[in-house]
């Protein structure tokens, strides 16, 4: 240790030749939000200093172009994109994010501590620094079945582990509120290692959020307008402005960043698809719209980096300082943030590689299903309440709606009034084949069905669509590929991706997916999709039943606000 330190002492004073020094950089200081003209020398994977230096083992000469600090996203799903952390690990490496706050909270729903036993292993030697947060909410209410349950006991003994940062977003707000002694046990037991607890509370109230951050709680990327979001300033929160694929915050709360609140505020990507990765990017999309919107670069690029570290205690990286990591990008320039290279401590990023954790492996996921699925929705009025979709967002709406009934009382579904039939079939284990049946309105089909194993947040079963034929076909084809994505139509599968790894991820390369996903989106064409969204992404929020309004779990339809289920009848 104290030799590492002496030697680092000796490169910073050019006693000795740091390993290499970028000449001539224009060194944006996220400190003071200046930009610094000058030198950076590093000697293994750590900044020894800035300023002037002479030559290093080796000379690199930047001729003027910018230095930012690597980029940092402070809560982010990796299933969500529907890769292996290794993959996922190569496409955020491309983007200049270096390191990244993951909440396993999908995968454990599904599999338990194995799950979160898995993302640790899995996250060891990739090249992207990955941190963890334990899935505090599994399942998130009692409204639901998830495949397991996982009680303060099952992670005490994950807190030990050195990337291991804290207790993830606590869903459960109104339990919290409601002093629920396990959910504040777990919460104690964070605290205890002196972690973070992130927070989840979408629409709280002023004096609940008070109760909310007296529990513990100190982070919240569920801001959906400026109120919300000062509210939490002013409480001494930390903000993450979520930009995902489905729930894109950044526009709305921009106006609400100055130079007097910022310190608390980063940017995060919570949920964000393989596709959008690949072609918007993750953290570096966020700060290019941020500049389009009109915020100083300087100050985005602090959103980004810096402050993100502050709320997990990350006090190793996130400037470009003596003794942080030497995580750099390099900028053509900085209006646009065009990346022209990454440094990972200390080393040049090479492109389109993938860190060596392919020897992480978990079983096929089994799909369990009821035999004999009745489609039926029975109605003995006909004045009904549909959940509706509103298009990229989390949140629903509850519609309205006179539908139309057979002889037996029966709904029909009707594509002109664009209502289909929902069900949330829990498909963890053979024990209570819960089916839940709703009415949808808003997902902007027109025949044959959809289904998926991405049911936010226990991951169950969802299907949609209109006929029965069709929803036979979409789930034995979700249970051959063991997990996935289908689109079907009048007795044929249209398009599958198979998403092996507890019906969740897959282990396939970047391109194969992508193939899937674009074959998936002409079969939606095929069916008459005509939204400005993505269904299967909205249909992978309508069973959560922490956001509101209206959702379906595989135990019936609940109003979020309400806190109860409720009848489809009116």
């Amino acid at each position: 240790m104290f030799n590492k330190i002496s030697n680092l002492i000796d490169s910073s004073l050019e006693k000795t030749l740091p390993d290499i020094v970028f000449k001539n950089a224009k060194i944006i200081d996220v400190f003071c939000l200046e930009i610094i003209e000058g030198d950076i020398a590093v000697t293994g994977d750590i900044i020894t200093g800035i300023g002037q230096y002479a030559k290093g083992k080796k000379t690199i000469d930047l001729n003027g172009k910018f230095v930012s600090p690597g980029l940092i996203d402070p809560h982010v799903h990796i299933e969500s994109s529907l890769v292996t952390p290794d993959t996922f690990s190569s496409v955020l490496l491309e983007h200049g994010v270096t390191t990244i706050v993951t909440d396993p909270h999908e995968i454990s729903n599904v599999l338990g501590k194995k799950g979160i036993q898995y993302m640790i292993d899995s996250t060891e030697n990739t090249e992207l620094d990955i941190f963890i947060m334990l899935p505090s909410c599994i399942p998130a209410t009692r409204f639901e079945s998830s495949g397991a349950i996982l009680e303060a006991e099952d992670l005490k003994e994950f807190y030990s582990h050195p990337r291991v940062l804290g207790l993830a977003e606590m869903m459960n707000f109104p339990g919290i509120i409601n002093s629920d002694e396990k959910l504040l046990k777990k919460i104690s037991d964070a605290k205890s290692f002196n972690l973070t607890v992130d927070g989840h509370a979408p629409g709280i109230t002023e004096n609940e959020l008070n109760a909310y951050i007296l529990a513990g709680i100190s982070t919240d990327h569920e801001c959906e307008t400026p109120k919300e979001m000062k509210i939490r300033l002013q409480r001494g929160m930390y903000v993450f402005i979520r930009e995902g694929t489905v729930a894109r915050n950044l526009e709305a709360l921009i106006g609400e960043i100055n130079y007097k609140n910022n310190d608390l505020i980063c940017f995060c990507t919570d949920d964000k698809d393989l596709y959008d990765l690949v072609h918007e990017g993750s953290i570096d999309f966020s700060i290019r719209k941020a500049i389009k919107l009109g915020l100083d670069p300087l100050l985005a690029i602090k959103l980004s980096t810096i402050n993100s570290t502050k709320a997990h205690g990350l006090h190793d990286r996130g400037a470009i300082a003596p003794g942080k990591k030497a995580d750099l990008l390099i900028l053509d320039d900085l209006e646009n943030f065009t990346i022209s290279e990454v440094y990972k401590n200390g080393k040049a990023v090479s492109k389109n590689t993938v860190s060596n954790t392919s020897s992480i492996h978990l079983e096929k996921q089994k799909i369990f299903l009821p035999e004999n699925i009745n489609w039926d929705i029975e109605l003995e009025s006909n004045k009904i309440r549909a959940i509706e979709i509103v298009p990229n967002n989390l949140y629903t709406n509850e519609k309205i709606l006179d539908v139309k009934t057979d002889e037996n009382k029966k709904f029909i579904s009707d594509k002109n009034l664009d209502i289909t039939k929902l069900f949330v079939i829990e498909r963890h284990t053979r024990d209570n084949n819960n089916v839940g049946k709703a009415l949808l309105h808003g997902l902007k089909i027109k025949k044959g069905a959809i289904a998926s194993t991405i049911g936010h947040d226990s991951h169950n079963l969802l299907v949609a669509g209109y006929n029965d034929d069709d929803f036979n076909l979409a789930v034995k084809t979700i249970q051959d590929i063991n997990g996935g994505l289908a689109v079907v139509s009048d007795g044929k599968v249209l398009a599958s991706l198979s998403l092996e790894i507890a019906g969740l991820m897959t282990a396939r390369n970047i391109d194969s997916v992508l193939s899937d996903v674009e074959n998936l989106h002409n079969a939606l064409t095929e069916i008459g999709f005509d939204g400005d969204f993505n269904p299967f992404l909205a249909l992978a929020f309508l069973s959560l039943p922490v956001i509101p309004k209206l959702k379906l779990t595989d135990m019936g339809l609940f109003d979020v606000n309400k806190f109860e289920f409720v009848s489809i009848e009116i």
